[in-house]
């Protein structure tokens, strides 16, 4: 299983959260999840980049070295791959095949 380098954000595009897992598809729902339950002011709604590396030293440098870039280039990296800003969910999970047969969240 690979792990993930990938970039949160709010509904705004404001604030950027990066981070590493092994489970993006799981973190995902739990960040949307904790959306609904918190009253938290900033929301980290939308998956806006990711990308997998195969091991997990690989994916813990590559996030250290995101960490420090500006935001400008941050964002023409996240441009790259994303160029709209648009929430990549839907997209993450097709590419895992989490969708039943009649569209539903394969829970």
């Amino acid at each position: 299983m690979p792990y993930y380098v990938y970039i949160m954000t709010d509904d705004n595009n404001s604030v950027m959260a990066i981070n590493v897992c092994r489970n993006l598809a799981r973190k995902v729902i739990e960040h949307k999840r904790e959306n609904n339950d918190s009253k938290k002011e900033k929301k980290l709604s939308k998956l806006l980049y990711y990308e997998m590396h195969s091991k997990h030293e690989n994916a813990m440098e590559r996030d250290k070295v995101m960490r420090y870039w500006d935001e400008n280039y941050l964002k023409q990296v996240i441009a790259l791959q994303n160029s709209k800003f648009m929430d990549l969910t839907d997209k993450l999970f097709s590419q895992l095949d989490m969708f039943d047969s009649d569209g539903s969240l394969i829970r």
